[in-house]
């Protein structure tokens, strides 16, 4: 699910950004060029926009003028401007205040023109475009890290218990290599360990492939959470999805009423004794039953 608002988000950012690349003049007004021609009076001395393309331009050095026309679907006004006066094809939104008086610049009388203040060539503005996909990589690699990305658990190798028998204080110390095996038998019994690691899991495919998990205890839990022996980071798994539990010289494993259930070699199960090499699947990891 996480996923999918990450993917979704991704999406909106680069609309966003598609249509942050185009840039227009910032006037609320666009205006065609006929109905400036047709009616001057209306729009005299107002702050309005066109666009279109150039058709034709010229220069006054002297004056330090430009001028071109800019030509839409519905005819032609002419613009003033700078000596530096666009090429013919270039297309453009421009803004600009509409004088309605007669200039004359050269040899051309404009009677009725727009006298130039922004001038944005239509198209991408590229700076904008690597301005946005930065802003949107840094808001989307911060999304990832607080909604997606989880702490993952510590897997730490298990150590050897080492057995130190109880003592009277009365009594002196007795080194654990005097210690009898019956003694050392007993308090594994009472612990509910197992004496060496008759058997490991090994995590085949998903999240923490290749760790190994000897099975120490009689009793071994799995499940997402953090309190199980085995702790199962897969979004799949439940918190207390199974156990595998010693009985007898076999090893028995049951699912504990899980959402997306236990499978053994591919099969659903309640519970199922293991043989060495079975897979066992719990959501999208597997691991391998390996008898030592």
């Amino acid at each position: 699910m996480k996923r999918k608002i990450f993917l979704v988000m991704l999406g909106l950012f680069l609309v966003i950004g598609l249509f942050g690349c185009v840039s227009y003049p910032n006037t609320p007004l666009l205006v065609k060029t006929s109905d400036i021609n047709n009616n001057p009076l209306n729009y005299d001395q107002h702050f309005i926009s066109v666009k279109g393309t150039v058709t034709a331009n010229g220069t006054q050095p002297s004056l330090q003028l430009g001028w071109y026309d800019l030509a839409d679907e519905t005819g032609t006004i002419a613009i003033l401007t700078t000596p530096d006066v666009p090429k013919v094809g270039d297309e453009f939104w421009v803004s600009g205040t509409v004088i309605y008086a007669t200039k004359v610049v050269g040899a051309r009388t404009l009677s009725i023109v727009l006298q130039e203040k922004e001038r944005i060539k239509m198209g991408l503005n590229y700076p904008l475009i690597i301005g946005i996909v930065v802003v949107a990589a840094v808001a989307l690699i911060a999304l990832y890290f607080l909604l997606i990305r989880r702490k993952e658990p510590v897997y730490e190798p298990i150590k050897k218990e080492e057995y130190i028998p109880e003592r009277r204080p009365s009594e002196p110390y007795i080194p654990e290599a005097k210690v009898s095996k019956k003694t050392q038998e007993t308090v594994i019994e009472e612990e509910g360990l197992v004496e060496g690691a008759p058997a490991l899991l090994i995590i085949k495919s998903g999240r923490k492939s290749g760790a190994t998990f000897p099975l120490r205890k009689k009793v071994i839990n799995m499940g997402r959470d953090s309190s199980n022996e085995i702790v199962i980071d897969d979004p799949k798994s439940s918190r207390q999805h199974a156990k595998i539990k010693l009985e007898g010289d076999n090893f028995v494993i049951y699912d504990l009423a899980s959402s997306n259930g236990t499978f053994v070699n591919g099969e659903k199960i309640t519970s199922v004794k293991l043989n060495d090499g079975d897979e066992i699947k719990i959501g999208d990891t597997v691991f391998a039953f390996k008898l030592l």
